[in-house]
């Protein structure tokens, strides 16, 4: 077992001040336990550059004196030496992994339909995965628009707890300027305080608001924000990520609710 701690800060992980830093609850992968830490564990860590998350460098050390404050864990840090990052992690994105055994059994813990989101060639099926997804991930105020006369709206909406989403699904690598009307009108509709949803009107004046465009990348990033609406292209590698934390780990409501504001934000 051992970890693999993934980052684009600033320092990290060779220049750390008193060699300790910390990260949230929220940036906590698939079976990292934050009730059951242990004393001290072999650690991968990798620095990506800011902007095009391609790696700078990688390190192997190790990781102790685990200490949980509020939402936010706590750890010393020892660095042993540069090393070249495996190819088995070099597509993480930000966020602390467990490794080792558990990654052989990984997809023994996924439904068929999750297995193939990232290959799956046919836009109904894809709109349809994804919200069983989300379901899954227990998103249970989720909301999938038809069909019929879909075009230029979004494919669902959802809230969880304080945070309200617009979504829509792609299978275009390159959606940005073709969906740009139709983001701007997602945002449009999220700048209101009540939002329409199956003849339901919700009221989401003071939550925090995304636009998401669901796709196949390997990566979730932040593209734009508009006032307060963050726009994010969203993995559903990310999401199937983090439906495997939640039914391997304690993750709260709260800490799914800052996992999902976080996806994309570094």
């Amino acid at each position: 077992m051992k970890y693999v701690m993934v980052t684009n800060w600033e320092n990290h992980w060779d220049k750390l001040r008193n060699n300790k830093t910390q990260y949230s609850l929220g940036m906590l992968k698939s079976g990292v336990d934050p009730f059951g830490l242990p004393a001290s564990v072999e650690t991968i860590f990798v620095k990506l550059m800011p902007v095009t998350k391609a790696i700078e460098k990688a390190w192997i050390g190790r990781t102790f004196n685990f200490q949980q404050s509020g939402n936010r864990i706590e750890f010393s840090v020892e660095i042993a030496h540069l090393i070249t990052c495996p190819d088995q992690y070099a597509n993480f994105t930000e966020g602390w992994y467990l490794v080792g055994n558990e990654e052989n059994t990984k997809t023994d813990l996924l439904p068929k339909f999750m297995i193939s989101l990232g290959s799956i060639k046919d836009w109904r099926a894809f709109e349809n995965d994804f919200y069983m997804l989300l379901k899954c991930i227990g998103v249970n105020d989720a909301y999938k628009y038809e069909q019929t006369d879909q075009r230029g709206k979004a494919d669902g909406y959802f809230s969880f707890g304080n945070l309200s989403v617009l979504y829509d699904c792609t299978l275009e690598s390159n959606f940005e300027n073709l969906k740009n009307v139709q983001i701007s009108n997602f945002c449009d509709q999220l700048k209101k305080d009540k939002i329409e949803v199956k003849n339901r009107k919700i009221t989401i004046g003071q939550h925090k608001k995304a636009v998401w465009i669901i796709t196949q990348c390997r990566s979730s990033r932040q593209i734009d924000q508009i006032d307060d609406v963050r726009i994010k292209e969203i993995s559903v590698y990310d999401l199937v990520d983090l439906y495997i934390r939640r039914i391997t780990s304690e993750l709260d409501s709260e800490g799914l609710e800052e996992a999902l504001t976080k996806l994309g934000q570094g």
